[in-house]
């Protein structure tokens, strides 16, 4: 099971953003890019780990396609936030959960 990161260790360890290609930057004090919170910069994310969020067309639930095998969708969620936080995107939790569902229904109508 992957290591669980929390905002303070973060903000401890500067989490790597150079890893992610990220569409939607800022320059922070140090010079250093700061990934801003935006569901573009979500959906780099989940590119870059080949992570695909769908919508179930019978119980119109999101799913994510990914190696990883959840039982609860709490579980899964928890796993794109804590994926997140280490790449330096920091996005809420709830704010995650919308931008998720809002990509997964992006990627149904492609």
């Amino acid at each position: 099971m992957s290591e669980v990161f929390k905002i303070s260790d973060v903000k401890k360890k500067k989490a790597s953003t150079t890893a992610v290609a990220y569409k939607d930057i800022k320059w922070n004090k140090e010079g250093e890019p700061t990934p801003l919170k935006t569901l573009d910069n979500l959906k780099c994310l989940l590119d870059h780990f080949g992570i695909k969020p769908t919508i179930d067309k019978i119980t119109h639930e999101m799913d994510l396609n990914i190696d990883e095998t959840f039982k609860k969708r709490g579980s899964m969620l928890t796993y794109v936030y804590n994926l997140q936080i280490k790449h330096g995107l920091n996005l809420q939790r709830g704010i995650s959960d919308e931008f998720l569902t809002d990509i997964a229904f992006i990627f149904r109508n492609v």
